[in-house]
């Protein structure tokens, strides 16, 4: 009976031990600010912990599950911090167009006013820059 015993918390180690394998996720972020020639930086570490609390874990195994289906619809053979890095640059990316798109918008806002209310402030090069730009477009 001591030997079954002896066995099943031998056994039980074992499984624990294998148990405790877990993937964390560390992004490490230096932003530099260079004025005048000078740089100044500051570093930032972002970290979820597989062991941590539910936000991290639920972050990790959202991360998982879309490398998952990258992986599954692509046939890049992307590594997980290769994706991820990937996945930083795309949605900086998309932050940069979001922001030009607004600024575009605002300027298309401001000349159509100009148009539209105050043609008389448009001198005759404004029009004729405003032709060069209209003859540009599809």
């Amino acid at each position: 009976m001591k030997r079954t015993i002896i066995a099943v918390i031998i056994g039980l180690a074992a499984l624990t031990a294998q148990a405790q394998s877990t993937t964390n996720v560390v992004i490490r972020t230096t932003v530099e600010v260079v004025t005048a020639g000078v740089t100044n930086s500051s570093a930032s570490t972002l970290r979820l912990d597989a062991g941590g609390n539910k936000r991290d874990v639920f972050a990790l195994n959202g991360l998982v599950a879309a490398f998952a289906k990258y992986r599954a619809n692509t046939a890049n053979t992307k590594t997980f911090d290769q994706w991820l890095k990937q996945e930083a640059v795309d949605l900086t990316e998309a932050h940069g167009r979001a922001y030009q798109q607004e600024q575009i918008a605002a300027t298309a806002t401001k000349i159509n006013a100009l148009l539209t209310q105050f043609p008389d402030l448009l001198s005759n090069a404004d029009l004729n820059n405003l032709t060069t730009i209209a003859a540009k477009a599809p």
